[in-house]
């Protein structure tokens, strides 16, 4: 067999094959039952690995589904350079869904119809909930980005952190820095409804206080009006949920009515973008994600994104889809053939040593949800440029 090592012995993580011998003996099973079970030959090392990646490559969501794609897209070139899984290449079948449910839900259809082992995309939870009917229907396993708790298809893997568990997040932060007055920010959308009712409950059985709340359309510009309102309530923290441009807005806009107060944000308060739009206004801003550069497998990871991709930061959804990229790998590695063998092999396996997460971290994909709460650091915007905060 021929071992997924990673590509010019730069990274850390050795090959996949120890990554896949260490998963199986967390789940108590070996490749060859695995491939037993299911009673298929392996293909000859000319039929190539074919994984979808339908993401939003145009629209207000492009730059997620350009990290996204660039992200898979090193990994798979990395596991082609040393050779493939015994031989055999990963195809990549990329796609556009511009972050719309009905193109998403087509593009399932598209992708079974190429036979993909495998799919990776969702990067919202309207796309995630559209194709979880079709991905059951044709059997494909699912890597999403989407966040929200109600995404619950057996064939769908949440590779982000749910709601719930940013959320338990964003308490413990609150709780041991004595925050207690929470304001809260949502947008409008599908995602930030469900965010707001989850904190809406979480929050007080917490023991915290909700003291205000204003809510947005996605992709607002401009915050002033919600921020003066929240100002009125007096809270000793802003916890906001939402994606993409609304960030920079917000933090631009308590500097512009000269308001000082923390802002806890999403993972998708991340976004390298807030940094070059908000610049040192974003100073305040207090995040979680998954791609901690004290952890060596997400250095590494960010020393070859950095090398590919000088002019673009490393970001945690580009690590995520490459992370995915890996599992897939590691499925096929253990002699999954069929997307019914990977999808027994995801149910079974528990992934350690991936980019994302902590050192200790892996990804627990028989819970469908592959990183928890618990697998993020804490970040905060300084000048521009994210900072790890001590814990």
């Amino acid at each position: 067999m021929v071992s997924l090592a990673m590509a010019r012995g730069r990274l850390a993580l050795g090959s996949i094959g120890v990554a896949v011998t260490a998963a199986l003996v967390l789940s108590g099973c070996t490749a060859a039952q695995v491939s037993n079970a299911q009673g298929a030959e392996r293909p000859s090392s000319s039929d190539p690995i074919r994984i979808g990646v339908a993401v939003p490559l145009s629209g207000p969501a492009a730059r997620t589904g350009a990290l996204m794609k660039n992200g898979a897209e090193l990994r798979a070139a990395e596991i082609n350079e040393a050779g493939g899984v015994d031989g055999r290449m990963i195809e990549l079948f990329v796609e556009d869904d511009a972050n719309n449910p009905n193109e998403a839900v087509t593009l399932v259809n598209l992708m079974d119809e190429r036979g993909v082992l495998g799919l990776i995309g969702a990067a919202s939870s309207p796309v995630a909930l559209a194709q979880a009917g079709p991905v059951e229907a044709s059997g494909i396993p699912e890597m999403v980005v989407a966040a929200s708790d109600a995404i619950s298809s057996p064939f769908q893997y949440q590779i982000n952190p749910p709601d719930s568990e940013q959320i338990l997040g964003l308490i413990a932060f609150a709780e041991d820095r004595g925050f207690s007055r929470i304001a809260i920010m949502t947008d409008t959308g599908a995602y930030g409804t469900g965010s707001k009712a989850a904190l809406d409950r979480m929050l007080p059985e917490a023991g915290l206080e909700i003291v205000g709340d204003a809510t947005f359309e996605p992709g607002a510009s401009n915050l002033t009006p919600q921020l003066s309102k929240l100002r009125d309530s007096d809270p000793d923290l802003i916890a906001m949920f939402t994606f993409g441009s609304p960030y920079a807005a917000a933090m631009q806009g308590l500097q512009q009515i000269q308001w000082s107060v923390p802002v806890f944000g999403n993972v998708s308060s991340s976004d390298p973008s807030v940094g070059v739009v908000a610049g040192a206004a974003a100073d305040g801003l207090f995040f979680q994600q998954g791609l901690d550069d004290e952890k060596p497998e997400a250095q590494a990871f960010i020393d070859v994104w950095s090398a590919k991709h000088p002019d673009e930061d490393p970001d945690f959804v580009a690590a995520m889809a490459y992370d995915a990229v890996s599992v897939f790998a590691m499925a096929v590695e253990a002699g999954a053939t069929t997307r019914e063998q990977v999808q027994a092999w995801l149910l079974k396996n528990v992934v350690p040593g991936l980019a994302t997460g902590r050192v200790d971290s892996a990804w627990d994909l028989p819970s469908h949800r592959a990183l928890k709460g618990a697998d993020l650091s804490y970040f905060v915007w300084t000048d521009g440029v994210p900072e790890r905060v001590a814990e």
